[in-house]
């Protein structure tokens, strides 16, 4: 189906489908459903031609294939075939509260900046902290870890905000026996767990300033798919989000402005786990492409999302003349080898770990998974269920 037509079907069936639950009406089945979305097709075209049944089934078993529509047998009818039933999913009914329950470019380009918005929770830049800033602070943290690096005079010391909203940690680092007197100097870096709405709308500027280098590229995954962001488009997928209860206002601790961050803690977690294996997939990725094999269709789709297109094929075609004119020898590969299943290993062992902690809190945010779940590597291919 020509994607426009495919757009009106199936916005159709949206409608047809939250209409019947809000009026707490029965489920549809097939005829009914045909019916009431041939109707809504007529009347919002001006030539008033409905569609043929072929192309509602055939928007239908896609949408179910998708996971849009659940498809339901009644199990307790005494008929010999079992009535079926057609509804919403849960995830559906999720999207439609966030305003991306459908295929026109606006929804998906919404969806897209719900992606960045979670994916920078997790993954904004480490700051330095000046020592005026720390001493202003310090009495309000408490010590989360200390760890000193036996036969160096390096420490480094984790505090974390005594506030009831944990969003950011300090790391102290510390050398000492340094400088002419033997003094300890230490140096404060912060990272935070909230987000601005500036922050969201300069991103793709301040890619773009980044591209000549595009390992960089990777703490704002997302950035290069999306053109230039505009305050009102940002402002509204806030707003959504708000009053989804997924985001929440804080008054920020270092600069006295209002800034947001995820609003149950749980959560903010998950998506940090997921996106520490997220990395840990993408250097199994780079491994093989420089020594192995080129990517698969799935893993190039990968890396255009995360760099965006010109990007991702440039670090494409640097691995295949890496691996054109590399002459490793056995120890070489065998070592890289070696890394690609400890890597892997790790892999499995944390998403091991996120399912034993989080299979069951993940139904309870109620937004689709996607939105977190966003990169096409092992977490993709084992989602939480």
């Amino acid at each position: 189906m020509i994607l426009r037509h495919r757009e009106h079907i199936f916005d159709a069936i949206k409608t047809c489908l939250l209409d019947q639950e809000f009026k707490g009406e029965q489920k549809l089945n097939y005829n009914t459903l045909y019916d009431k979305v041939n109707d809504k097709i007529k009347e919002s075209r001006i030539e008033g031609k409905g569609i043929s049944p072929r192309d509602f089934s055939s928007e239908l078993k896609l949408l179910v294939e998708e996971g849009k529509i659940q498809r339901t047998e009644d199990e307790d009818s005494k008929r010999k075939i079992k009535p079926v039933y057609f509804s919403l999913t849960q995830n559906a009914k999720a999207e439609h509260r966030l305003g991306i329950l459908g295929i026109n470019p606006e929804q998906e380009r919404l969806r897209r900046i719900y992606q960045l918005i979670f994916s920078y929770s997790a993954i904004s830049p480490i700051r330095n902290i000046s020592q005026k800033q720390m001493d202003k602070i310090k009495t309000d943290l408490e010590r989360e870890s200390w760890v000193h690096t036996n036969g160096t005079n390096f420490t480094e010391i984790v505090y974390r905000p005594k506030l009831p909203t944990n969003y950011f940690r300090i790391i102290t680092r510390e050398f000492s026996g340094v400088g002419p007197k033997g003094e300890t100097k230490a140096f404060h870096y912060c990272k935070l767990w909230s987000f601005s709405k500036e922050e969201i709308i300069n991103i793709k500027a301040n890619v773009d300033r980044r591209r000549r280098n595009p390992q960089n590229s990777i703490i704002t995954s997302f950035a290069n798919t999306l053109s230039q962001l505009k305050e009102q488009e940002v402002d509204k997928a806030f707003d959504t989000l708000k009053e989804n209860h997924l985001i929440m206002p804080i008054q920020d601790f270092f600069f006295n402005t209002t800034r947001f961050i995820i609003a149950d803690e749980t959560l903010q977690d998950l998506i940090d786990e997921i996106w520490s294996i997220h990395w840990l997939e993408l250097d199994v990725l780079k491994n093989k492409m420089n020594y192995f094999d080129p990517p698969n269709g799935e893993e190039k789709q990968w890396l255009k999302q995360i760099y965006g297109e010109n990007e991702a094929m440039k670090i494409i075609a640097d691995a295949d003349r890496h691996r054109r004119f590399l002459e490793p020898n056995k120890k070489q590969i065998e070592s890289v080898q070696k890394n690609i299943k400890y890597i892997s290993n790790q892999i499995y062992s944390r998403i091991a770990y996120i399912d034993a902690k989080y299979q069951t809190k993940i139904h309870e945010y109620d937004f689709p998974s996607d939105l977190i779940f966003v990169l096409g590597g092992f977490l993709q291919r084992r989602k939480i269920e």
